[in-house]
């Protein structure tokens, strides 16, 4: 069973000076939480908590501290995989349905970034969705740096429909974003970090 303490934990291991403390935290599911299976096919059991209500306490290692967090549960964005539609096929089983299911029934937020996710892919298309992805879209999974911040905007769309207090934290000038009409992938351009690799990361 999967369980949304040990993600908090491990957040709290940099809070261990703070006697108490409260943040928020959203707990996304990834890909290499799925059980090894030929085409990316998982059952997760529906084997999700996400605690008590709103809010869980974290018992920090190094000590007795009463930590305490907002939860907002977040969807798995979906891989580079296109049906014959056009449509993007969902590669991860029951695991987003999980996290939907759980955050209705704990009462909690949440950011679908998988609904997100497949709005956004399928307006590049599969001509143009490699553009979103890693090692010049032959990585599937992880994202370029164009990827990467089209679906931070999508994340800061479902705070908002959430009406997350993290929103006041916002800059002014966050306009409003719909994944169906992206930015294009053309005109944007970020210079890559120094120490930028094509390499991909472990896990798919």
């Amino acid at each position: 069973m999967h369980k949304a303490e040990p993600y908090a934990t491990l957040i709290c291991h940099s809070l261990i000076a703070i006697p108490a403390v409260a943040f928020d935290v959203a707990l996304p599911f990834r890909y290499t939480a799925q059980s090894p299976a030929p085409g990316y096919t998982a059952d997760c059991g529906y084997g999700f908590e996400a605690g008590d209500g709103n809010y869980f306490s974290v018992k920090v290692p190094e000590g007795n501290y009463n930590v305490t967090a907002t939860v907002t549960w977040v969807t798995s964005m979906h891989r580079r995989n296109f049906g014959p539609d056009g449509k993007v096929r969902n590669t991860l089983g029951d695991y987003p349905e999980a996290v939907r299911q759980t955050a209705a029934e704990e009462r909690v937020a949440l950011i679908d970034l998988h609904s997100m996710s497949a709005a956004f892919y399928e307006a590049l298309g599969a001509e143009k969705s490699p553009s979103a992805f890693g090692a010049g879209g032959r990585d599937g999974t992880h994202h370029s740096a164009y990827g990467a911040y089209e679906l931070a905007k999508c994340v800061v769309n479902g705070m908002r429909a959430a009406r997350l207090d993290l929103v006041k934290y916002l800059v002014d000038d966050v306009p409003a974003f719909d994944p169906a009409h992206p930015d294009s992938p053309d005109a944007w351009n970020l210079p890559a970090s120094p120490r930028f690799s094509n390499r991909p990361p472990r896990g798919n």
